[in-house]
């Protein structure tokens, strides 16, 4: 009997809220839409586009794939060759290494490694610095 009249209890309040609050509060998704589009400065790539598959990702023939990784292939083996010369068995204090038109010097001192990677057809140049491990003992 308690709870048939508690149920009452909150049916007749309910009736007595005004009826605007008894609607159900519409949707404004449409018009958040809308505003989001109208401040959207990205624009897909055309689908005519060359070379630009979905959503502007490139697609490469399966020759171009093959040269891509053909040459990623040589340039990690030339790194190997650069890091094996610096800290191999054989390690040398300063050395030189020639690929293409890029020309990758490197020397060792007793704080750091400072590695230089000169490119002769463009002649743009990157340094890099490796701080050496100081072991205490």
């Amino acid at each position: 009997m308690v709870r048939v009249s508690t149920l009452m209890a909150i049916v007749t309040s309910l009736a007595a809220l005004p009826a605007a609050a008894k609607e159900m509060p519409t949707s404004n998704g449409p018009t958040l839409l809308s505003q989001a589009q109208a401040q959207n400065q990205y624009s897909a790539p055309s689908s005519g586009s060359s070379g630009a598959g979905a959503a502007g990702i490139t697609t490469e023939t399966p020759a171009q794939m093959f040269a891509s990784q053909l040459q990623s292939q040589m340039l990690s083996s030339l790194s190997t060759q650069v890091n094996n010369a610096i800290f191999g068995a054989n390690a040398a204090p300063s050395g030189t290494f020639v690929y293409g038109t890029q020309t990758i010097t490197y020397t060792k001192t007793l704080s750091a490694i400072n590695v230089t990677i000169a490119d002769s057809s463009t002649g743009q140049t990157t340094q890099i610095q490796v701080p050496l491990v100081q072991v205490s003992q």
